[in-house]
């Protein structure tokens, strides 16, 4: 009797973490899910239906340490007589060599772990990759790549335009932070990739980090990603950018031109200025007019980094302090509509921080108390908003 695989079921690594077991079940749970099928024909449904048995068994097994752990010894076990054939009268028996498994796409292997969800918050599987990141992506990495090699895409930028990010091919992972040259990771060496919170360690070590695009579909992409490494990594061809050269083609964007790049700042400028207002509307509502301070501070922030645009004189400095007010504005929304907890990892304060940065800083670390409205709030944090100044 043959052992199934829970393993193989759930499309993840022998030592896969219980995280990247759940978030595995979850996908396979919508692509099998009967209720999909159900306007489908008997044979169908009923093949949805069984699909759906063995993904629930095998994390019924999987989550369960004791079980996971004799499955482990049976799939062993397995793998041991499989490995010799079977004689009769005491005959010598031959090892048996078992093929590789065959190698297949990694856009095909997602498209088949994911179930067709393709698409996620900053996070694109191919082909469902809009043309203006995709284009952003290669323009800002170079090294001779072509729309059709890019697997997964992952935009960290503030604009929208997928110049930094994570981006991976079929041969390999492509980092590319802002300011800094892309970097290469061969797929052979993904095999020990995980995620966690939006950050990419490889064996142990962190390697990058975004902030904007969803950690969880992040976790749930790259896992694929890794178990796919472990089957087939060692069968890819190495890409000849691994070396980190970065050669961009004749139709790169040239974005020292200073007309393009006010063009790219302004608008980055007006997003973060819209993702403020909203997240200071959700604010107000909660605390009414101890919010004076904050709104003051940010109508100087905003008109300061205005000019300096205009201007052409944005520094590098004001550049990261406007990235910071939209990954700030960002969580508070979040935490302030209920739908995401404060980030500690936005907590760190610094010395160079501008003003409104260490201002929102400070009030995502203190948003738990926040009252769920404004005429209940605790005294202290009335007291701790007013005077703010």
């Amino acid at each position: 009797m043959t052992i199934p695989n829970h393993y193989d079921t759930l499309g993840v690594r022998p030592n896969a973490s219980i995280d990247e077991i759940e978030l595995a079940y979850k996908g396979r749970r919508t692509q099998y899910h009967p209720d999909r099928y159900s306007a489908s024909d008997a044979a169908t449904l009923q093949w949805a239906t069984e699909q759906m048995q063995q993904v629930n068994a095998a994390y019924a097994c999987l989550k369960e340490p004791a079980a996971r752990a004799a499955l482990d010894l049976a799939l062993a076990a397995q793998a041991r007589a499989a490995s010799v054939g079977s004689g009769r009268d005491g005959d010598h028996v031959a090892p048996r060599t078992a093929p590789p498994p065959q190698a297949m796409t990694l856009k095909a292997y997602l498209k088949e772990v994911l179930g067709g969800r393709l698409e996620f918050e900053r996070v694109y599987v191919a082909p469902h990759i809009p043309q203006r990141k995709l284009m952003g992506a290669i323009e800002s990495r170079g090294a001779g790549l072509k729309p059709t090699d890019v697997v997964v895409l992952v935009d960290d930028t503030m604009m929208g335009g997928a110049g930094d990010g994570v981006i991976v091919t079929e041969q390999a992972m492509v980092i590319k932070e802002m300011f800094d040259d892309p970097s290469w990771i061969p797929m052979r060496m993904l095999k020990e990739l995980t995620t966690r919170k939006g950050k990419f360690y490889v064996d142990g070590h962190k390697v990058t980090s975004v902030v904007l695009p969803d950690a969880t579909a992040i976790d749930l992409v790259f896992s694929h990603v890794a178990a796919y490494a472990q089957r087939y990594g060692d069968q890819q061809r190495e890409p000849a950018s691994a070396s980190g050269s970065s050669q961009h083609s004749s139709e790169t964007v040239d974005e020292t031109d200073p007309a393009w790049l006010q063009q790219q700042l302004e608008q980055a400028f007006e997003e973060v200025r819209d993702e403020f207002g909203q997240m200071f509307a959700l604010l107000q509502h909660r605390l009414g007019d101890d919010t004076d301070a904050v709104g003051e501070l940010a109508m100087g922030f905003f008109k300061d980094v205005h000019r300096e645009i205009l201007n052409g004189s944005l520094s590098r400095e004001e550049l990261a302090a406007l990235r910071d007010v939209q990954l700030l504005s960002n969580n508070l929304k979040e935490v302030l509509l209920g739908t995401g907890s404060p980030d500690p990892d936005l907590f760190q304060s610094s010395d160079d921080d501008a003003a409104l940065v260490q201002l929102l800083k400070q009030i995502l670390a203190f948003a738990y108390e926040l009252p769920s409205d404004a005429p209940s709030e605790p005294q202290s944090a009335r007291e701790y908003f007013r005077g703010r100044r």
